[in-house]
């Protein structure tokens, strides 16, 4: 790279021919490589294999950022943003072509090693790794290098065009060398691959060669040839890519010129249009073409319960029943009608029935439109709109403005590195689903060395995010935002590991105990004959119990609006009335019954009680590895990178297998939680701008005076940001994630106790706690409730102090004093 000076000396040179041939060379790549991958997609004929197209989209983007700079290459210096915008892709682009061509040769490898060992298939977590993986390392190198010219390096004079006019260089070389140590990576993967290839090849030549001369109508042919071809474009692509980064250790200027009109032609370097021509026994998603994503079709899951907890958490009380006759459960309630025979079939069968809940300021929340206090309600948001009317009057008046922008210009300053910052932080996150993957295949222990590393990268999240923060020295909105982000991102990934760790612990249990019980069975005439005997004592059971039944329909209770309802049979409702376990959504026509994830094993009906008695223990194991949804989401089936996404989006902090669910999305409900944000933030920067700010720096008056003034702005910022916070964004994201429990706050203005406001005022941290800290605690270290109760309250109190240490740089030790005092 050349220093600021020596970029600014010779750009004011001619253009030569190597910068134009430079450019045509990269645009005959780019549209030749488009023209290839949209006849490939649009071809009946051609056989697609999604690695293929995303290989050849990486060398679309690869070339397309070497188009950024085309008419700014001489004369004037280029828009800053622009050449930074180029430069960030120049240092991520070899990263995408490089990971794409290793995931390319490793599926090589695996159809290879299938032909060879008669085996047909490939895992689809493997696919999706091969597929996934690379974009999401390209997107974080790009991150980090923006990261890096906006904050490491603030003086414009860094970026700007190279010695050769090309492209934007950085003349920092930290993006260079993240580069290059990823095309280095991915080198020493190929060439061992592409070596073995050989090796197999040569040796199976002949049967290679009687397999591509076989009958035409067996489609199974294997083209030697796509082997060849594979091989010889990774090898010609990591020439070229080294090539590129030499040149940029080069001195001289002319040299560098000569060697970098190698990069376009990189591109040229691929394999042939058609991809695998291998067909027959092998996997279908190996020459389906790449997947299209639709959020609504991730999100789209119907409104059903799911009551699965963890098995660590303490037995909870009995649900109170509605004056409805409905059962209050945490996510919603449940009704239950009595037993009755339908028209078209003889089988006993019983209505359940989920209704949501809605927050308490929700305008749809039936219960809160007839309370007797809801004008009370009104009048606030009334009384607020005349009071910020008049304050802008008042300002205008005396200042000459409304609003006074201080305050603005404050927490904007520094906005781009925070939100590279906020985004690397929420990418980081899916690094727990391969980990959380390897602990289902078996190839890490969850307890106890799965859960050492996951709280060691834990607490190295934490404190590289509060060192981050100390080390931008941002004011105390962007650092208060920051650092509780951060605390959330830590929390849900924390509960995402711990419950598919607890969940493989529960596997292994399970299939332990089932290996029992088959040897249990072979001194009661094998497994095939105690199926039998269990079959006729429910059978004998069933009679029994229809003959005590009402057959006649009963009356169900008057449900609320928005509720859904299924039918199950008698035994199953029965089950539910004891354990009210929730059932799948079904339609009121459907008269077929299917067999639920909750249907106990059945040899919970064998004679010998030993037998029924492990049978048992083992559906209550199977039933928690599967979640009672419409989907029957089952471990570890769950461990996707989809559904880790959708847990991101749901306002909750506590993982679960499936989630209560809506089954639309309302956009003028979103509409109005979007315009309720910006109107309430809109009140929360008049307040705070107006009466707080200026009050808080009046150094001369006592702390007795400044506690006066302040204690009724932050008492309406309070209430607020509350508001902005648990009404308008968690059920914005509720909304659009289909979640159906709203319930995010309680009525804490009517708490007597310090214990009873924190659990009602911020209802996703308390079940987090309450799931992962004080069940937890009870269960794996045998506390006590007042011990593990101290534990949660220490916890939380650390926490508070934290961020208030961060957003004040001060340590006052105050935060926790009334949660221990109450």
């Amino acid at each position: 790279m050349s220093s600021p000076s020596t970029v600014t000396a010779i750009q004011t040179n001619p253009p030569s021919g190597k910068l134009i041939l430079f450019d045509v060379l990269t645009i005959l790549g780019f549209t030749s490589l488009s023209l290839v991958v949209l006849v490939a997609h649009f071809s009946s004929r051609i056989q697609r294999n999604a690695l293929w197209f995303r290989h050849m989209n990486s060398w679309i983007i690869y070339s397309a950022s070497y188009l950024l700079l085309i008419g700014h290459q001489m004369g004037p210096e280029p828009p800053f943003g622009l050449c930074v915008l180029q430069s960030a892709l120049i240092y991520a682009a070899p990263t995408l072509p490089s990971l794409t061509a290793v995931a390319f040769v490793i599926d090589l490898y695996i159809t290879l090693s299938s032909i060879v060992q008669r085996k047909a298939k490939i895992r689809p977590a493997m696919a999706k790794l091969l597929i996934v993986f690379p974009p999401f390392v390209y997107a974080t190198v790009f991150m980090v290098s923006l990261l890096v010219q906006y904050s490491i390096v603030p003086d414009t004079t860094y970026v700007a065009r190279g010695a050769d006019h090309l492209y934007c260089h950085i003349s920092l070389s930290t993006p260079t060398w993240i580069a290059a140590f990823i095309v280095i990576g991915g080198g020493l993967i190929i060439i061992p691959l592409e070596i073995w290839i050989a090796v197999v090849v040569y040796r199976n030549w002949a049967a290679f060669q009687y397999m591509s001369k076989g009958e035409k109508e067996q489609q199974s042919h294997v083209s030697l040839g796509t082997f060849m071809r594979v091989a010889a474009f990774t090898i010609l692509y990591l020439t070229g890519i080294c090539v590129g980064f030499i040149t940029l250790k080069e001195k001289e200027t002319t040299s560098v010129s000569n060697w970098q009109l190698v990069l376009p032609t990189v591109s040229s370097f691929r394999p042939p249009k058609t991809p695998y021509p291998l067909r027959g026994t092998f996997p279908p998603s190996f020459f389906t073409p790449p997947p299209r994503f639709s959020l609504r079709s991730t999100l789209s899951l119907s409104l059903t319960p799911l009551t699965t907890r963890m098995a660590t958490l303490p037995v909870p009380p009995a649900p109170s029943r509605t004056p409805s006759g409905g059962y209050a459960l945490p996510e919603g309630t449940y009704y239950i009608s009595k037993p009755f025979r339908s028209r078209s079939s003889k089988k006993l069968r019983a209505m359940v029935a989920f209704a949501p809940r809605e927050s308490h300021f929700d305008i749809n929340n039936p219960t809160s439109g007839a309370n007797e206090f809801r004008g009370f309600f009104t009048l606030f948001w009334i009384s607020m709109f005349i009071f910020t009317v008049s304050t802008y009057i008042r300002s205008i008046e005396t200042n000459g403005h409304a609003l006074n922008l201080r305050f603005a210009t404050m927490f904007s300053r520094d906005a781009i590195t925070l939100a590279l910052s906020d985004a690397l932080l929420v990418g980081s996150t899916a690094l727990c689903v391969p980990f959380a993957k390897a602990i289902s295949k078996g190839w890490i222990r969850y307890y106890w060395t799965g859960l050492i590393v996951q709280h060691l990268l834990q607490t190295t999240a934490l404190v590289a995010a509060v060192s981050w923060t100390f080390n931008r020295d941002w004011p105390w909105v962007q650092s208060g935002f920051f650092t509780l982000h951060t605390l959330v991102m830590i929390m849900k990934v924390h509960s995402y590991m711990t419950v598919n760790g607890h969940l493989q612990y529960v596997s292994e249990t399970a299939n332990s105990l089932l290996h029992r019980m088959k040897k249990a069975t072979e001194a009661a005439g094998g497994w095939d004959q105690a199926i039998k005997d269990a079959e006729a004592r429910r059978t004998e059971l069933e009679s029994t119990n229809n003959s005590t039944l009402d057959h006649t329909p009963s009356e169900t209770p008057s449900l609320p609006p928005g509720t859904t309802t299924s039918y199950v049979d008698a035994t199953t409702a029965a089950a539910l009335q004891q354990r009210l376990f929730a059932v799948s959504n079904a339609s009121k026509k459907d008269d077929d019954f299917a067999k639920h994830s909750s249907e106990p094993h059945i040899l919970v009906n064998h004679p010998n009680e030993g037998i029924a008695a492990m049978a048992r223990d083992y559906s209550e194991l199977a039933n928690e590895l599967t979640s009672t949804g419409p989907y029957s989401v089952s471990y570890p089936d769950n461990i996707t990178f989809k559904n880790f996404a959708v847990y991101q989006l749901i306002p909750t902090l506590v993982y679960e297998l499936e989630y209560p669910r809506t089954n639309r999305i309302r956009p003028l409900y979103v509409f109005e939680k979007t315009v309720a944000t910006f109107g309430t933030f809109a009140l929360l920067y008049t307040v705070t701008e107006t009466f707080i700010l200026p009050r808080a720096n009046v150094g001369n008056s006592s702390f007795a005076r400044a506690m006066l003034d302040l204690s009724l702005p932050f008492m309406i910022a309070y209430l607020l940001l509350f508001y902005i916070i648990f009404e308008c964004i968690c059920n914005g994201f509720a909304e659009l994630s289909y979640f159906a429990d709203r319930q995010f706050y309680e009525d804490w203005w009517n708490s007597t106790s310090w214990d009873e406001f924190s659990r009602k005022w911020n209802k996703p941290v308390h079940t987090f706690l309450l799931n992962h800290v004080y069940a937890s605690t009870m269960a794996s270290y045998r506390l006590s409730r007042g011990a593990a109760m101290f534990i949660t309250f220490l916890l939380s109190a650390c926490v508070h102090e934290l961020v208030m240490v961060i957003v004040t740089r001060k340590f006052r030790q105050v935060n926790g004093a009334p949660m221990f005092h109450d």
